[in-house]
């Protein structure tokens, strides 16, 4: 598909995989490289275990951690005013970006969803069926491979650039968030938007529990 910021994006049949160089965070549809091939061919097997699980470990502690998270986010990071069950329908294939800001955002929210919801007390099925609706059947034909691809995982399986398991951690968060913001030209801020999202509707539907 091209090059940008670092990585190397190849279309195989639909599903893209992205070839990163070193400092580029770790991708949830990545192979990490020690350096870029000056073509793109590179020989992996894929039985070899994988370097990390790209999805996000559910947040740790119950409700009281996840109001501290969403009270140590929600000032830092200003999710927009959008309903989360009509945001997909909004969003899709929406703004600048080899990956639409709409579907980072769409992107950070199903991941969000997915990791913040066991602790803020939402069922299970709930979860699913609201990460879910963030990627529309119809998605592949509303924004591009790349985007599509990102999206379908995060929607499906919560997975996220690495910076977000950090975010999501016990840890460093400020420092999680300043490199998950370097993410490309406006990735990382965007799947930033997408989880404060999460952890807005979160917090408004879980409150009276």
């Amino acid at each position: 598909m091209g090059v940008a910021r670092g990585a190397v994006h190849l279309d195989l049949d639909g599903f893209v995989v992205s070839l990163t160089a070193p400092g580029v965070p770790w991708l949830p549809n990545g192979v990490a490289l020690g350096r870029l091939p000056p073509a793109p061919v590179v020989r992996w097997d894929p039985a070899d275990p994988p370097l990390w699980d790209p999805v996000v470990p559910p947040l740790a502690g119950g409700p009281a951690a996840f109001a501290a998270f969403a009270a140590w986010l929600l000032p830092r990071v200003a999710p927009p005013d959008v309903p989360l069950a009509s945001a997909a329908g909004r969003l899709v294939g929406r703004g600048p970006g080899l990956t639409p800001e709409g579907d980072d955002v769409l992107a950070g929210a199903a991941a969000g969803l997915r990791a913040l919801g066991p602790a803020a007390g939402l069922a299970a099925g709930r979860i699913d069926a609201l990460a879910r609706s963030l990627c529309p059947p119809d998605v592949r034909t509303r924004t591009g491979a790349l985007s599509a691809t990102l999206l379908l995982l995060a929607a499906s399986r919560g997975t996220a650039p690495e910076p977000v398991h950090r975010l999501i951690a016990a840890g460093d968060r400020d420092a999680a968030l300043a490199d998950l913001r370097r993410l490309g030209a406006s990735t990382g801020g965007a799947v930033a938007t997408g989880i404060a999202l999460a952890a807005r509707y979160l917090e408004t539907v879980t409150s009276g529990a």
